[in-house]
């Protein structure tokens, strides 16, 4: 009764707070239609790779390691998940959870830096940017990991800025848990961190409570580096596999950083309209520099959570182009960024809208409610289309799978060198690893796969054809759209 009575409450509280539970109750809607399209896609190779771990973890079979580079938190939950029954489906229900966390968490982040206009704003465009809505469902890291992302900064602003004590107690921990689910997550602590150097120099480390937040999490550091040691020989491994070995090409940094604004600021990410508000925004928030001496001198709250929010998209724009992924840029890496800039395009429009409303009652409902939705519009639209045309995708390897699990008895093998991971983990039987000319020697083989998803070896090919009295093909999976061309045959191994 008191959770129906906050929630009354809240709902009565202001106009805002009635339009941010219907944009609520809008994406609990869009969340369940589009769930019912996905809930049994076929699972991609970064998918696959997190779950074999996670059914490794809860039935100890079929064998998988996790690589350094994956952090573990995703696959402990889905092995709890396992564990209890509830296996796939209940990993696609908590990022279903996660995506309708992170609206709530950016209007009450926009709302206690800024106002609630801002913090409605930012929530909406969250709720329908179409990379954010896709990963959604897709048993990834990207919309869980902003979902702590988020959540460590609302518990900094509650619990550093407006001093509430058991909020900053959290603090700490809960980035550590978000480190868990994606290392970049780690990010956080230097905009933190940055901030309050600027705002206080050093004052903040005679607060004894972030001392105390931070022992806390050493709770949660101490076994994860004992992990990290006994699994992988080092208590740094995740360091040199997510960091040290990435590459931007032979880009300067420079370079890197000029490539990621283009691609940040493009159309075919953003739509015209959001492109145009987001260049307008960030000017509008470089106004903070004609007042840097309150900020230095911590004197203006105001300015203080616009240089927060500065700071916000400063840091998570020059981490991407210095991390670098090569010439693979997605969006899903960059949510962090991408909140940042809707919360400047809320603080923006509320300015706009203020402005406006001093001289028409209708016009600024009218150009910020046209606006955002053309926003809508295009976002939907996106989403729309690629969460349709990717919800077949990989179906021919789910089938694959499905055949090997009906048919390998669990202490039999499969052979293939190509989309392993999701083979592995649509038949529940382990894809042995070794040279394909092992199968003269190994009984427990008894299918090979051919995959054309991936690249496959030449001699991998060439045994095949060589040796076709060997191999006996049993089942071809063409592609959905094209019958003429297989995307699966399995082959049976044939001994005398």
């Amino acid at each position: 009764m008191k959770l129906v009575k906050s929630i009354k409450d809240f709902f009565n509280e202001s106009f805002e707070n009635k339009l941010f539970i219907v944009l609520m109750l809008f994406s609990f809607i869009l969340l369940v239609y589009y769930f019912t399209k996905t809930y049994t896609q076929a699972l991609w190779f970064d998918e696959a790779d997190y779950m074999n771990f996670s059914n490794f973890l809860a039935f100890s079979r079929p064998e998988w390691s996790l690589g350094a580079v994956r952090p573990p938190l995703l696959s402990l939950i889905g092995a709890l998940f396992f564990k209890i029954g509830f296996g796939e489906f209940g990993l696609r229900l908590f990022e279903g959870l996660c995506y309708l966390i992170n609206l709530i968490l950016v209007y009450f982040i926009g709302r206690e830096l800024f106002d609630k206009k801002a913090a409605l704003i930012a929530s909406l465009l969250t709720a329908i940017f179409w990379s954010h809505l896709f990963f959604s469902f897709r048993l990834l890291t990207d919309v869980p990991v902003l979902t702590f992302w988020l959540l460590t900064i609302f518990l900094f602003i509650k619990g550093y800025i407006i001093k509430k004590r058991i909020y900053l107690l959290l603090l700490i921990p809960v980035m550590v848990i978000g480190f868990f689910m994606k290392y970049t997550n780690a990010l956080v602590a230097i905009l933190i961190l940055l901030y309050l150097i600027i705002t206080e120099r050093f004052n903040w480390i005679k607060n004894k409570d972030l001392w105390k937040s931070t022992g806390l999490s050493l709770i949660l550091l101490i076994p994860f580096f004992i992990f990290q040691y006994i699994y992988y020989g080092s208590p740094f491994a995740f360091l040199t596999a997510s960091f040290v070995g990435r590459t931007t090409l032979g880009r300067s940094f420079f370079q890197s950083l000029i490539d990621h604004i283009k691609f940040f600021f493009n159309t075919d990410s953003l739509g015209i309209v959001l492109v145009i508000l987001s260049i307008l925004s960030i000017i509008f928030l470089l106004q903070i520099f004609l007042g840097i001496d309150l900020i230095l001198k911590n004197k203006d709250k105001n300015l203080n959570n616009k240089l927060f929010l500065f700071l916000w998209l400063i840091i998570t724009l020059l981490f991407a182009a210095k991390l670098g992924y090569g010439l693979y840029i997605e969006e899903r890496y960059y949510f962090n960024f991408y909140i940042a800039l809707f919360l400047t395009i809320g603080l923006f429009l509320s300015y706009v809208y203020d402005s406006l409303r001093k001289y028409d009652k209708y016009s600024p409902v009218m150009i910020v409610g046209l606006l955002l939705l053309f926003s809508v519009s295009f976002n939907i639209s996106r989403a729309d289309d690629l969460i349709n045309i990717k919800a077949d995708s990989f179906k021919e390897v789910k089938i694959a799978g499905q055949f090997l699990e009906k048919n390998l008895a669990r202490d039999e093998y499969f052979l293939s060198p190509a989309t392993s991971a999701e083979l592995q983990y649509h038949s529940k039987r382990r894809n042995l690893p070794v040279p394909i000319t092992d199968i003269v020697s190994n009984n427990k083989i008894k299918y090979v796969v051919y995959s054309a998803f991936n690249p496959i070896p030449e001699d991998f090919t060439s045994f095949i054809q060589n040796n076709k009295e060997i191999f006996k093909p049993i089942i071809a999976i063409p592609f959905g759209q094209d019958k003429s061309q297989n995307a699966v045959i399995i082959f049976e191994v044939v001994r005398s």
